[in-house]
C-alpha cells in the first residue's frame, strides 16, 4: 500500500469524522484492514452524455431543466423534521499549527510535487 495515499485517507477520514462529531482514528493498520473490505466498482462512464466546457456550450445545446425531475428529486429530500437531529461541526482552521486539514493537504501537495523531483512537503 502506498504510504502517501495512506497518509491522505487517514487525514481526510479523520476530517470527515471531526465534521460529523465522531472519534476519529489514527491506527494506520485498522484502517488499511477496513479498506480491504471495499468494494469499489469499475467506472463505466455513461454513452450519449454531452460535457459542456464553456457557458456558451451550454446555452447553445439548448438546455433546459426538466421541472418535472427537479419536483420528483425534491420529493425525496427529508423532511426537515427528520434532520433535526443531524449535526455537523465546523473545524477551526487554523493557518500555522499542524492540525487535520493540513495533514490531509500535505499528502496531496507532496503526490503533486513527486514527478518534478521536488521535496516532499512535511506535516
Amino acid at each position: 500500500m502506498n504510504a502517501l495515499h495512506m497518509d491522505y485517507v487517514v487525514a481526510a477520514a479523520n476530517l470527515f469524522a471531526q465534521t460529523y462529531g465522531i472519534k476519529g482514528s489514527q491506527d494506520r493498520d485498522q484502517i488499511a484492514e477496513l479498506l480491504k473490505n471495499i468494494k469499489v466498482p469499475t467506472f463505466t462512464p455513461k454513452s450519449g452524455v454531452k460535457i459542456h466546457v464553456s457557458d456558451q456550450d451550454l446555452q447553445n445545446s439548448n438546455a433546459s431543466l426538466d421541472d418535472s425531475r427537479l419536483e420528483e428529486l425534491k420529493s425525496t429530500l427529508p423532511s426537515l423534521e427528520a434532520l433535526s437531529t443531524f449535526r455537523m461541526y465546523p473545524i477551526e482552521f487554523e493557518k500555522v499549527a499542524v492540525v487535520p486539514h493540513v495533514k490531509s493537504i500535505s499528502p496531496s501537495l507532496t503526490e503533486k510535487l513527486a514527478p518534478l523531483s521536488l521535496l516532499t512537503v512535511p506535516f
